[in-house]
C-alpha cells in the first residue's frame, strides 16, 4: 500500500502549509501533525538533488513533514492522552521507513537517512534550545 502524501500548498515563503491534519501511524504509536502546521520539505541542496536524484516532493514529503514535525517538537507528541518521546534516532528511522513506504528505492532512502543521522544534530539542538511546546 503506497504512504499517503499530505494535502498542502506553497506559500510565498517557499514553505510547505499543511491543508488538514496528518496522521501516520508508528510502531502502534499515532504521531498526528496539525492542519496549519508549516514545515521546509526536505532540505536538500541542489548539488545534491542532482547527484543523488532525490527531490523534494514525490517520495519524501510525507516523510519530510513527519521528521520535520518530530524534529521541531523533539520527538513529543500525544496518544492517546499521554506525551510520547521518541529519539531523534527514531525520528531519523520513520523518516527511512515512510520513505521506503513510500516507494523509494531503497539506495535513495539509505542516501537520505545517513544525512540527517550526519547533518541532522544541529536542527535537532536548535529546537531543544527554542523549547517548543505542543498545545494540550
Amino acid at each position: 500500500m503506497a504512504l499517503r502524501q499530505p494535502t498542502c500548498s506553497v506559500n510565498e515563503k517557499g514553505l510547505y502549509v499543511l491543508h488538514t491534519q496528518y496522521v501516520y501511524w508508528y510502531k502502534e504509536q499515532r504521531i498526528t501533525v496539525p492542519k496549519g502546521f508549516v514545515w521546509d520539505g526536505a532540505s536538500i541542496p541542489r548539488g545534491f538533488q542532482t547527484i543523488s536524484g532525490i527531490r523534494k516532493d514525490r517520495w519524501i514529503r510525507a516523510a519530510a513533514l513527519i521528521h520535520d514535525f518530530l524534529y521541531r517538537t523533539n520527538g513529543q507528541f500525544t496518544f492517546r492522552m499521554i506525551r510520547r518521546t521518541l529519539t531523534r534516532k527514531q525520528a531519523d528511522t520513520i523518516f527511512y521507513t515512510m520513505m521506503r513506504e513510500a516507494g523509494m528505492p531503497w539506495r535513495k532512502a539509505i542516501i537520505a537517512y545517513w544525512t540527517v543521522r550526519g547533518f541532522g544534530g544541529a536542527a535537532w539542538r536548535h529546537h531543544a534550545k527554542r523549547g517548543f511546546q505542543l498545545e494540550p
